[in-house]
C-alpha cells in the first residue's frame, strides 16, 4: 500500500502512535472560532480549493462519497501535521495566505461536528481527531497534504457541495478533479432548466486589474464544422456562441466579460481570489432582460469576516476602466447578430444535471481591447430529430440595444 492508502486506513481506526484530549480552554475556542465565519456549511470545501491555489498546488483532488470527503493537493510549505493542529486550537491567523484559507476551511469543516477529521502532511505525522480526542499517527506521504472529513449524514449535501464547486471555483487555475472528473472549465456552469438560453459572448479585458489565469480552450464537445462544437446537454432550447483564441489554452488575463440570456437578468461585478468567486456586487445597470458579468482578480483585495466579500474595492474607479471595455463588446455583438444562426441538434444521451455546462468563450485581438467577431454556435435539444436553424428572437436584439443604451448614457 502507498502512505496515502496507510494513512486513510488509519485514519479510518488503525493504530495510533500516541494519543490525548484536548484542554478545556483549547476545545471551547475551536468551538467559537468554528461554524460561525463561513455563510454556507459547504463553502469549507471552497477554503480548502484555495488553499491549494495559494500554496501553489499543481492539482487539487477530491473525492466525495456518501459519508465522507477527502481533499488531496501538494503545497510548496511542508508543513507537520501537529503545527496544522496548534493552528486550530490558536486565535491567531498566520501570515501565509494559503495556511490562512487552510486554517479557515479546518475550523469550518469542525464546527459541522464531524465524527472524523483526519490529516496527514508532507513535513511529517498524522493527526486523527474525533470530538476532544485526537490521536498522532507516522503516516504520511511526502508529496501530499491529505485531508479526510466525515459527517453524519453528509450525504444530503453531497449535491450542494459539488454545485458550489462547480459554481464557484470554474476560474481554478489549476485541475480541479471530483471523483476523478475535472470539473473547472472556462465556461461557467449552468442548471439545465426549459427556455431559450443563449450565451452571446465571453471575452477577455485589456485592462483590469492584477492579471489571472483562465483556460481558453474550445468547449468539450463534437465538433461538426471548423469553429463549430455542439454539446451535448439535458437543456431545451439552450445555444452557446463561440469563437476561439487563436492560440487555445491556459492564459493569463486581465479580465474576462460574459453576456448571456440565462434566467435571471443581472449585471454583476464578479472577483476570483485563489481560484474561488466570491460574492458578486452589482454594476450600475438597469435591468436589460439580459446577464452581465465581470470577472477579475481579487488576490490584491483583502477579505471580510465572511471570506467571501472584498473590502477597499471602489466601484466607481472599477466601473470607469471598464464600462468603455463592455460598450465596445456590446456594439459589436449588436453588429454581429444579424449573422447568427442558433443550430439544434438532439441529445442522444441524458447527462447528470450538475454536469450541464452552458458554454461560451471568446478572445480579445488587440491590445486596446477590440473583441473578435462571434461565430455562430449551437446546440442540442432532447426531442428533435437532425439538424435544424432558427433564426435567433428578435428580442435579442432589442436587449442588447437597451444595454448599449445604458452604456452609452455614462458616457
Amino acid at each position: 500500500m502507498s502512505e496515502l492508502d496507510d494513512f486513510l486506513a488509519w485514519a479510518r481506526g488503525g493504530p495510533a502512535e500516541s494519543s490525548g484530549a484536548f484542554t478545556i480552554d483549547a476545545e471551547g475556542a475551536l468551538a467559537k472560532l468554528s461554524g460561525h465565519q463561513l455563510a454556507n456549511r459547504g463553502m469549507w470545501l471552497i477554503k480548502m480549493v484555495q488553499a491549494a491555489v495559494a500554496g501553489g498546488a499543481p492539482s487539487i483532488q477530491i473525492d466525495l462519497s456518501g459519508h465522507e470527503v477527502e481533499v488531496r493537493f501538494l503545497a510548496s510549505d511542508r508543513l507537520k501535521a501537529d503545527h496544522i493542529l496548534d493552528m486550530m486550537t490558536t486565535g491567531q491567523l498566520p501570515s501565509p495566505r494559503w495556511q490562512r484559507h487552510l486554517l479557515v476551511a479546518l475550523r469550518a469543516a469542525y464546527g459541522q461536528n464531524p465524527s472524523l477529521m483526519a490529516w496527514s502532511a508532507p513535513g511529517g505525522g498524522s493527526i486523527r481527531l474525533a470530538g476532544k480526542q485526537f490521536e498522532r499517527g507516522d503516516q504520511s506521504d511526502p508529496n501530499l497534504y491529505s485531508f479526510l472529513v466525515r459527517v453524519p449524514g453528509r450525504w444530503l449535501r453531497q449535491a450542494d457541495e459539488y454545485s458550489l464547486l462547480c459554481q464557484r471555483c470554474w476560474l481554478c487555475p489549476v485541475p480541479l478533479l471530483v471523483n476523478g472528473q475535472r470539473t473547472n472549465t472556462t465556461f461557467p456552469p449552468r442548471l439545465p432548466i426549459k427556455g431559450d438560453n443563449i450565451y452571446l459572448a465571453t471575452a477577455t479585458l485589456a485592462s483590469g486589474g492584477d492579471s489571472f489565469e483562465a483556460d481558453l480552450s474550445p468547449p468539450q464537445g463534437e465538433r461538426v464544422a471548423p469553429q463549430l462544437f455542439v454539446h451535448k446537454t439535458p437543456s431545451l432550447n439552450e445555444c452557446f456562441l463561440y469563437h476561439g483564441p487563436e492560440q487555445p489554452g491556459r492564459q493569463s488575463v486581465r479580465g474576462l466579460v460574459a453576456i448571456d440570456t440565462s434566467l435571471g437578468a443581472k449585471a454583476e461585478l464578479v472577483y476570483v481570489k485563489d481560484g474561488a468567486l466570491l460574492d458578486p456586487i452589482p454594476l450600475p445597470l438597469r435591468p436589460s432582460r439580459l446577464n452581465l458579468r465581470v470577472y477579475l482578480s481579487g488576490n490584491q483585495y483583502k477579505t471580510d469576516l465572511s471570506e467571501m466579500k472584498l473590502l477597499d474595492v471602489s466601484l466607481p474607479t472599477v466601473w470607469a476602466e471598464l464600462r468603455p471595455q463592455l460598450l465596445q463588446l456590446a456594439r459589436q455583438t449588436l453588429d454581429y447578430l444579424p449573422a447568427i444562426r442558433i443550430q439544434y441538434r438532439p441529445v442522444r444521451s441524458w447527462l447528470p444535471w450538475l454536469l450541464a455546462f452552458g458554454l461560451m468563450a471568446g478572445n480579445a485581438w488587440d491590445s486596446m481591447g477590440a473583441f473578435t467577431p462571434l461565430a455562430a454556435a449551437g446546440l442540442g435539444v432532447l426531442s428533435s430529430k437532425g439538424l435544424r436553424y432558427t433564426e435567433p428572437d428578435h428580442r435579442l436584439a432589442e436587449r442588447l440595444e437597451h444595454l448599449v443604451d445604458q452604456l452609452e448614457e455614462q458616457e
